[in-house]
């Protein structure tokens, strides 16, 4: 007859295998839809949009939708100064006298 404690132990030995198994799964998963969101597209709404609520209430108090998010100097895009381009004429005979493209009309 078999004792209750090697009975105890097989149960516990099926359990943990059986999370095992799960957890391989989960994680086979998570693999999966990895790769799915490095080939999601983002779509940027330049609008506010009007959920019909406030999510305020609905997030917790110490909310930060920047956590996670460094900020990397790399990535910051500075805009070149554009070149001057050469006519290959002179303008100033084509303005009106004392022209200043500054002042306001």
């Amino acid at each position: 007859m078999i004792n209750n404690r090697v009975l105890t132990a097989i149960a516990f030995g099926f359990l943990f295998t059986a999370s095992m198994n799960a957890n391989e799964k989960e994680k086979q998963k998570n693999n999966n839809e990895e790769s799915d969101i490095a080939t999601m597209t983002v779509v940027e709404y330049q609008e506010e949009i009007d959920l019909g609520f406030d999510p305020y209430y609905f997030l917790p108090d110490d909310f930060d939708p920047y956590i996670g998010m460094p900020l990397d100097l790399e990535e910051i895009v500075v805009p070149e100064e554009e070149e001057e381009v050469e006519l290959g004429f002179d303008v100033e005979k084509y303005l009106p006298k004392n022209f200043n493209p500054y002042v306001g009309q």
